[in-house]
């Protein structure tokens, strides 16, 4: 039974490891819109339905930072809405302005259209999905997802060390008393 508490033991030990660990790098590589960002790239959960036939709800993709002009029609962007929501479209027309760009997008789930700035263009999708890595993240920064997979875990391994520490006192304590 002892050896099965400490498998457990280990397991959660472990996981609370890889929890924090993740938490740490990817709190790190956090800018200030809290986009996950490495380098020129960034990790995005897609939020939405809306792009059906590619992505997911859930899903995490790998978004390369580009200048505008870099931008062809038929690529899938993603960009900053209206309400500062990461989204992802397909650019249908390039309408140029005077210094910049706008893009009308599509979107394959549905028959939606949309106009919007160079400005609010965040990258090109450079083809790489994780499917169901948003779902991770997203509950991994939440306040349940730290309560639940960092505090939660390291108060079960504080009070697992603590009755050793009561085990290995009692057993002192006792071979005190015989050996007197």
């Amino acid at each position: 039974m002892a050896r099965f508490i400490k498998t457990i033991f280990f397991v959660v030990f472990f996981i609370v490891i890889i929890e924090a660990v993740s938490l740490l790098v990817f709190s790190v590589c956090r800018d200030d819109r809290g986009m996950i960002e490495f380098g020129d790239q960034y990790l995005l959960p897609i939020t939405d339905d809306r792009m059906g036939s590619y992505f997911s709800k859930g899903d995490m993709v790998v978004v390369m930072k580009v200048n505008s002009k870099q931008i062809l029609a038929n690529s899938v962007i993603s960009y900053l809405d209206s309400d500062q929501v990461i989204r992802m479209g397909r650019v249908s027309s390039i309408i140029p302005n005077k210094n910049s760009y706008q893009f009308e997008l599509t979107f394959d789930g549905n028959d939606d259209t949309t106009i919007i700035d160079s400005s609010s263009v965040l990258g090109l999708w450079s083809t790489t999905k994780i499917p169901f890595l948003g779902y991770f993240l997203s509950f991994l920064f939440s306040q349940n997802g730290i309560l639940l997979g960092i505090v939660f875990p390291l108060f079960l391994v504080f009070m697992f060390e603590f009755g050793q520490l009561l085990f290995f006192l009692r057993k002192d304590f006792s071979k005190k008393k015989v050996s007197v």
